[in-house]
Order: C-alpha cells, then structure tokens, then sequence
C-alpha cells in the first residue's frame, strides 16, 4: 500500500522530471536573452531601447487578450484525457487568429490617432504580426501531453536563432527596424518545428475547425482569459505607466533593469507550467498532500531567493555598470528595489496555481482584479513623486501586500510558515547590518557589505533548521514503481 510519504516522494518525483527539461531550456534561453538584452542596450540608446520595450507590452496585452484562457482549458483537457485532440487545438488555434485581427485594428488606430512616433507605430505592428506565429506553435499541446523535452527544444531553438539574427542585423540605432524583424523570423522557425513534431507524434495534423465549437470555449475558459490578461495587465503596467507620465528614455532606464526581472519571472511561469499536469493529478487523488508539502516549498523558495535577491540588491550598482555602462545610472536604483519582487511573485504563482488546478477560476480572477486595482494608483503615485525608482517600490509593497491577502485568505490550504519566515527575515536584516556596522566602526574596506552578508544568511539558515533539507533529499529517494502508482 502506497502511505502518504511515498506519494509525497512521487510527486516531488514527478515534478522534478517534469521540470528539468524545462529549467535547462530556461537556463539555456535565460543566457542568451540576457546577452541579447545586453546588447541591444549598448547599441541602442536608451530612448530607442524605450521603443523596443513599449512595443513589447502592447504585443503581451494582445497576446493574452487573443488568449481569453482557452489554451490554459486545452491543456487542462489534454491532462485528462491523455492524448492528443485535433478538434481542441485547431478550434482553440483558429478562434485565437480571427481574435488577433481586431487587436491589430485597435493598435494601427491608437498609433494613427495619437500621433505616436512612426518608428514606435512600424515597430509594434511588426511585434503584433509576430502573434500569428506564436498562436499556431502546439506549445500548450505539448505540456498537456507532457512532452516537455519539445517545448524545451522550440524554446532554446527560437532563443538562439533570434540572438543570431541580432547580431548579423543590428549593429546601431539605424538598424531599429530589424529587432523586431528578427523577432518575427526566430517565432517561424518555431513554429515550423513545431508543427513538424506535432505530425510525427500523433500521424497528422488532422485539421478540423467548427466555429459553432467556439462560443463553448468562450463560454467554458471566460474566467481563465481574463484572469491571464490581469497577469499580463499587472506584469506589463509599469512600463505603460512610465510611457504615459514620463518619457521613452525613462522606459528605457526602467527596462534595463525590468527585462532582467521579467526574464527571471518567465522563468517562474515556466516551471509553474511544468508541474501543472502534476498538480492536477495530486489535487484529484490526493488533495492534503499540498497542504502537507507547502510550508517545504515556502522556505525551499525563500531559502533559495532571499540571498540571491540581497547578492543583486547591494552590488545593483556593479551589476549595471558592468553590463551597461555609465549611460544606465538611473536603473541602479530601479534594480537594487525591483529584484526583491521575486519573491512575492514566486508565493502568489504557488497560489494561483492552486486555484487554476481546482477550477477555481473565480477566486483566482477576484483576487488579480484586487492586484490590479492596488498597483495602478499607487504605481501613478509612486512614479509622480519618485519617478521610475517609485514605480519599483510601488510593484514591491503591493506585491508583498497581496502575498500576505493569499496567505490570510487560504490558510487551511497551504501552510504558511510565519515563524520561520519572521526568522528568516530577522536573520537577513541582522546578516546586512552587522557586517556595515563592523565595516564602518573598524574602517575596513566596503567590498564587505558585498560579500559577506549572503554565506551569513545561508549559514543562519542552516543553523537553525529553517529549511529541511534531509526531509526533502529523502524524498527524492523514491523507486519508479511509486513514481508510476501515483501517476
């Protein structure tokens, strides 16, 4: 008989396969971003870099609002039912297209209207464009067949080939145009490997498109779609906030350090897509093993992103000097502020995935419409008095806000351990604090402040048991036979 250890092992199990080809293309994509983030910053100024970005949040909002939750149902179908559904994907892929036209429609009369600079028009028309592509790749096909090796192959492919591209196409500011060019091509050759896969996997692409079929998906993922356009709404406000109150240059300091960020954060999503086949699974067999595993995975997560988040916050300045030059100064404080919205990020995707493994959409879109409305007036506040660096902490504070409303809210379902973060936090600030103290009364060189506090804070959490890592070695000890019991 199979106790309750052993499927708390299998899960863990399960996760950690589901996930690691996925963390590798994330690694693997996560590099090549970033050196092309890098890039394009130096090449670019930062008002043009601005440019990039703007386009790249109106192409997002598009995107989810194409979406409306229907491959997010699809995958959930697809967990079920264990194989693949030709009438589900190209009905889901065909309702999205004729959903992106009215989207371009808008775009090209808001940027005609308000007289938006040309290159800002041309660029986020080609970034639109760019949606068709990425609406036909079966990438959610994919994870709800758990094949996630393909979606970690697409990912490094159009990576790499869009980072190649930059490098033969952009070389200084006149050359604006071919990013999102590049962009458009990379999503292609995504695309096309994808299709090619999706035949070989399931024989043909047997397509099948029943509009009647449509309003059924409207009607069945309506909570889903408008809770991912919220994630999108809350993700990607900050640099529509900047845009209306300040300036591009302004957007492009703020983006500097915002796409590293956002790199971070996809990286999140990507795992949270990962497990989710597994949440499901675990939710319908077994429901109290998440409350038993969750106050692990809290510390597991805070254990891991408090020392990272300091490590950045406190060397922000070398960190941005090193990788933009002089002319990024103002994101030294935009970073040094934003990296700690990692980690209420993290607990509130703990959550959502929760809620969207339940059907409980509902809940999940009530509380993204309470994020939102909190950001969005204390954003405008924020950037008015503070500029970008207000922007920041407006994010941080209302993040850490609506972690603490989740934690309230569902307690009885994941376990919160408030002692333990308390102390986890008492030991960050004191690991901070006492090597400046030191530093400043015996005069001693300040690379301290840079280094020590992070080996402190581990050793901290080591000492005193904040995070059980032999319980969770051993659980990964497990034998497939338990691995496939549970599954």
């Amino acid at each position: 008989m199979t106790t309750p250890s052993s499927l708390s092992s299998a899960l863990l199990r399960i996760i950690s396969q589901n996930i690691g080809p996925l963390v590798i293309a994330q690694v693997v994509s996560f590099a090549v971003n970033f050196l092309q983030l890098i890039y394009l910053a130096r090449i670019l100024a930062p008002g043009h870099f601005g440019i990039i970005s703007l386009a790249l949040s109106i192409q997002f909002f598009a995107m989810m609002f194409t979406n409306l939750g229907t491959s997010f149902m699809g995958t959930r179908e697809l967990v079920v039912k264990r194989r693949y559904d030709p009438l589900l994907y190209w009905n889901i892929t065909a309702l999205r297209l004729v959903l992106i036209m009215p989207c371009i429609g808008a775009a090209v009369a808001w940027l005609t209207l308000s007289e938006s600079d040309p290159a800002l028009s041309v660029i986020t028309l080609i970034f639109l464009f760019t949606v068709i592509p990425v609406i036909i790749t079966p990438d959610w096909v994919f994870t709800g067949l758990e094949q996630m090796r393909l979606n970690s192959l697409v990912k490094i492919l159009v990576s790499v080939s869009c980072f190649c591209l930059i490098l033969i196409l952009v070389h200084g500011q006149d050359d604006l145009l071919y990013v999102p060019i590049t962009y458009l091509i990379a999503t292609l050759l995504g695309l096309f490997v994808s299709l090619y896969r999706l035949k070989t996997i399931t024989g043909s692409w047997d397509f099948q498109v029943r509009p009647s079929l449509w309003i059924t998906y409207i009607r069945d993922s309506v909570r889903l779609g408008i809770s991912s356009y919220l994630v999108v709404a809350i993700a990607s406000v900050d640099l529509i906030i900047i845009g209306f109150l300040l300036t591009t240059t302004e957007v492009g300091y703020y983006s500097a350090a915002s796409r590293l960020i956002l790199a971070i954060h996809t990286m999140l999503s990507l795992i949270v897509t990962g497990v989710f086949p597994a949440v499901i699974r675990t939710m319908e067999q077994r429901p109290d093993l998440i409350r038993g595993l969750s106050p692990y995975i809290i510390m597991l997560i805070l254990a891991v992103e408090v020392p990272g988040c300091l490590l950045v916050s406190i060397n922000a300045d070398l960190i941005i000097r090193f990788l933009y030059g002089g002319k990024y100064l103002m994101t030294i404080p935009v970073l040094t502020v934003l990296i700690w919205s990692i980690i209420p990020v993290t607990l509130c995707h703990l959550y959502t995935t929760l809620l969207g493994a339940t059907f409980r959409e509902s809940v999940m879109m009530r509380f993204l419409s309470i994020h939102l409305a909190l950001l969005i007036p204390v954003m405008i506040g924020g950037t008015y008095l503070f500029g970008i660096t207000g922007t920041a902490m407006a994010i941080l504070v209302i993040g850490f806000v609506i972690t603490a409303l989740y934690a309230c809210v569902f307690w009885e379902e994941v376990v919160f351990p408030g002692r333990k973060v308390m102390a986890l936090a008492v030991i960050t600030i004191f690991c901070f604090a006492l090597p400046a103290s030191v530093s400043m009364w015996l005069n001693l060189d300040p690379i301290l402040l840079r280094i020590i506090p992070v080996p402190l804070i581990i050793i901290g959490i080591i000492t005193l048991r904040l995070l059980p890592f032999e319980t969770i070695i051993r659980s990964l000890k497990i034998g497939e036979s338990e691995v496939k019991e549970f599954m």
